[in-house]
């Protein structure tokens, strides 16, 4: 199979190449050129998702030279259970759980995935993987790779915006080949200037870079396998499902997407982005959102206690009494606050 890039004005390329490029050199992403079909019988005695994936992820490395290796792949990479439990009181509804990996990340099955391909085609060559994150991104790409010989992992995150829990899954791993930046700025800081050095053709070349963000489909592909091992597990396409990524406030994140598109100079989508993805536990995001907020009304109380109250939930507890201060100073009869 050959990958596209999203832009249409670069060549085909073989998997590997798309694998290791991230990026192609138009900027675009690389995608499939086509999309597999499966019958009910390509999965008959599949239960774990070890063994849907690789019949899953097969056609899409159709003719390159992992496929043969591809179960031993999968199987190295999905060494925990990804269980899907139905909702106790609910009619019909299912929980797909992703926190089983060694990061509690979901991302662990993208990631480590995705790292076990990188290494596999290495051959020798030494590679540089490179990472913005937010987070749980980070974390879990660390783990997949740290135990790669001839990979190295650049990992940049913004300094202060993480919770302690993913800061010091980042900055506690004893391996020579990881190295963790903190990034005076927010992720999307982080992101451009990994999208820089991406787009710098002979800096990337030279040192050999690689992606496991989202901008390297790899690893978008092996998440997409859970969704299609849930659906085999629960009867598709017998029965038909509708997935629902962390409940309803992932469709509120949605629609304040939406709406910052159309509205981009009020406060209110946000404020309500940001309330969304606090309760979502992304609480690094959230304070993107409230900060962003107040460059639109600066000073405002009520903005500053939002900012402490997701910089509370990450540790940061000075920082966040100094807002809540604030707050009450500019609002003494505020309660809440």
């Amino acid at each position: 199979m050959n990958w596209i890039s999203s832009r249409g004005a670069s060549p085909p390329v073989s998997f590997v190449d798309a694998l290791f490029a991230g990026t192609a050199p138009d900027g675009g992403l690389y995608v499939p050129e086509t999309f597999p079909t499966f019958s009910v019988e390509d999965f008959a005695g599949r239960e774990g998702i070890a063994q849907v994936a690789p019949v899953f992820l097969a056609p899409f490395f159709a003719g390159d030279p992992l496929e043969s290796s591809l179960g031993a792949i999968v199987a190295e990479a999905f060494d925990f259970p990804v269980p899907v439990k139905p909702l106790p009181g609910a009619h019909d509804v299912s929980v797909l759980e992703l926190f089983h990996g060694p990061t509690l990340a979901f991302k662990d099955v993208g990631a480590r995935v995705q790292a076990r391909l990188l290494h596999h085609f290495t051959d020798g060559t030494p590679l540089t993987i490179l990472v913005a994150t937010s987070g749980d991104t980070g974390s879990a790409a660390i783990d997949g790779v740290k135990a790669c010989a001839n990979v190295d992992i650049v990992i940049l995150y913004p300094y202060g915006r993480t919770s302690d829990v993913q800061r010091k899954q980042m900055t506690t791993v004893h391996s020579p080949n990881v190295r963790v930046v903190a990034v005076d700025g927010t992720f999307d800081d982080c992101q451009d200037m990994v999208k820089a050095m991406f787009n710098d053709a002979e800096f990337r070349t030279r040192m050999g870079l690689s992606a496991v963000n989202s901008i390297n489909w790899a690893r978008l592909m092996a998440q997409v396998v859970y969704y299609f091992y849930a659906a085999v597990r629960l009867g598709a396409p017998d029965r038909r499902y509708v997935f629902r990524r962390r409940g309803r406030f992932a469709f509120e994140v949605d629609s304040y997407d939406l709406a910052l598109q159309r509205v981009r100079t009020g406060v209110f989508p946000h404020i309500g982005r940001g309330n969304a993805l606090l309760v979502q536990g992304q609480s690094g995001e959230a304070l993107e959102c409230y900060e962003r907020a107040l460059k639109i009304k600066p000073n405002d109380p009520d903005l500053s206690a939002l900012k402490g109250e997701a910089l509370s939930i990450m540790g940061h507890h000075l920082q966040a009494i100094d807002l809540f201060d604030f707050a009450l100073a500019m609002n003494p009869k505020d309660a809440d606050t």
